[in-house]
């Protein structure tokens, strides 16, 4: 399944220096709001083990490198919420860093949906008896795009012989998105959004204990992500945590479908 993004032409050299001139150096990096910083991300009942990352900057993640950012990352960004799990975020590929306001996806080229890098979401100790996996990601657009060829994140895990790879979220949907910004294709101002996604694994068919788990996806260059939520489950809670859009979202974005059960 794959997520739908304007398609537009390249834009000026001046998008990167805008892009880069939006956030500002904060303890809290995901946003509620254009320029706003507060918790986007919803809290599900019954989470046997939580990991949150708002914190990612350059202030709090020192010698992670700088543009364009195609450095190897000194060490995996650990979960940064008091008490949480113990996943952590890596690079396994591309250009990606810490800057003043978010983790942003470099590199040198200013063409649309260009794939930037791939980070992964990794826990080598997951709960005890998990069953399902929520995850949050608060992704802002560059140019149209945020995921690389809109495709969505995919969860690889470790369960004996069953262990799986690519494989493809239960339920996904946009939780909430705002304007923040506008860029030119050359037709005049677009909206640059923000994005809110959820993501739901219903892994209660695999009978051998999971001993580990990662997710992995690719941002756009010029992309940023702000921040994550990953909520680990150890009874099956039974259909999707993650809410139908309300009406006011659905019109904004002119009735996408954004509530989707995989077959």
């Amino acid at each position: 399944m794959t997520l739908t993004s304007p398609v537009t032409r390249p834009v000026l050299g001046a998008f990167v220096a805008t892009i880069l001139a939006t956030a500002t150096s904060q303890a809290i990096t995901t946003l509620v709001g254009a320029g706003v910083t507060g918790d986007p991300f919803l809290t599900s009942p019954g989470a046997a083990g939580t990991s949150t990352w708002n914190d990612l900057n350059a202030s709090a993640l020192p010698g992670y490198g700088g543009f364009p950012g195609f450095g190897a990352w000194p060490s995996p960004i650990s979960s940064q919420g008091a008490g949480d799990n113990s996943a952590s975020l890596t690079k396994v590929s591309g250009a990606a860093y810490p800057a003043s306001g978010s983790i942003y996806f470099g590199g040198t080229l200013l063409t649309p949906n260009t794939n930037g890098a791939q980070l992964s979401v990794n826990d080598s100790t997951p709960v005890s008896g998990l069953t399902t996996i929520v995850f949050q990601i608060q992704f802002g657009e560059a140019m149209g795009y945020d995921f690389y060829n809109n495709v969505e994140p995919v969860l690889s895990f470790t369960a004996g012989a069953q262990g799986g790879t690519s494989v493809a979220a239960t339920y996904s949907g946009v939780i909430s998105r705002f304007d923040n910004g506008t860029f030119d294709p050359g037709t005049g101002p677009e909206p640059l959004y923000t994005n809110t996604y959820g993501f739901q694994w219903d892994l209660s068919g695999i009978t051998e204990p999971i001993t580990g788990f990662n997710i992995t996806f690719n941002g756009v260059q010029h992309s940023s992500l702000y921040g994550m939520k990953l909520e680990q489950f150890d009874q099956n809670p039974g259909g999707s945590l993650i809410p139908e859009p309300s009406f006011a979202l659905l019109g904004g974005l002119g009735g996408l479908l954004l509530l989707r059960r995989k077959k």
